[in-house]
Parts: structure tokens; C-alpha cells; sequence
């Protein structure tokens, strides 16, 4: 999936969350954790626009970062030395962005350093029609819940 859809889809889902769940968290912190969240596990892909900011990883693209392994690593250090709400924003997005892109047809190395690419069974073209018609219509339904 592409960077704007991770952010979207994750942000959406983490504000729908802190507004309909009694969360003990700061939510600006946490929505922020979020942002970063989505984007770190495409550090390992040159171009990306958390690498073009300085987090670059040079190891193969949808590797270590898009594995449970990857996951854990940076569940452990945001728990370890990472304010809570912003480390569990991250967290969240984090594993968001995993889960969207076994939504792709590329899949992930969830089980890496085994390189077998794992998929959900329905799966979508990175950057095709179907993503961005999710993304149109994640992002109509934000715009009518920030309304409310």
C-alpha cells in the first residue's frame, strides 16, 4: 500500500478508537505515535517518505520491518524507552500497516527471516483502483465523523 493510505487508514481508525473508547492516554500523543507508526516498516525501502526523512534501513524491502519479529523489536523498544501514549500510537500503526499490506498482492515476510510471502486470501494491487477506493471512501467517512 502506499504511505498516504497507511496513514489514513490507521488515523482513521485509531481517532475513531480514542473517541469511543475511555482510553488512558493522552490522544494527541498517541495519534501522533500513530502517524509514525504507519510509516516506519517502509523504512527499509528507499524513496519511501520516512526514509526521504532520515529513517532508512538498508535491508531487503518487506523483510525484517514487515515481519512478527520486526513487529516485536519495536513493540519491546517503544514499551522500554518510549513515552507510553506516543509508544503505543506507534505500536498501533505499526502493526496496522503489517496487516495492509497482507492486503497486497506482494504480501509480507511475516515469518522472516523465512522469506515466504504471506497474504490474505483477497488481496489488491499496491497503488491500484481498489486502494484508492478505499482511501476515497475511508476518507468520506472521516470527513462525516469529524462533522459530527
Amino acid at each position: 500500500m502506499r504511505a498516504t493510505s497507511h496513514l489514513v487508514f490507521n488515523t482513521s481508525i485509531a481517532a475513531y478508537l480514542v473517541n469511543q473508547l475511555p482510553l488512558p492516554i493522552n490522544n494527541l500523543w498517541f495519534l501522533g505515535g500513530v502517524v509514525l507508526g504507519s510509516l516506519l516498516p517502509d523504512m527499509d525501502k528507499k524513496g519511501s517518505k520516512i526514509a526521504r526523512i532520515g529513517f532508512r534501513l538498508r535491508i531487503e524491502h518487506r523483510g525484517l520491518t514487515h515481519s512478527l519479529l520486526g513487529f516485536f523489536l519495536v513493540a519491546f523498544s517503544c514499551l522500554t524507552f518510549i513515552k507510553l501514549d506516543f509508544g503505543l500510537g506507534i505500536i498501533f500503526g505499526y502493526g496496522g500497516h503489517i496487516l495492509e499490506d497482507m492486503l497486497t498482492t506482494q504480501g509480507v515476510s511475516l515469518f522472516y527471516p523465512k522469506k515466504t510471502k504471506i497474504r490474505f486470501p483477497f488481496h489488491i494491487k499496491t497503488g491500484g483502483m481498489i486502494e484508492k477506493l478505499l482511501l476515497l471512501s475511508t476518507l468520506a467517512y472521516l470527513a462525516y465523523f469529524l462533522k459530527k
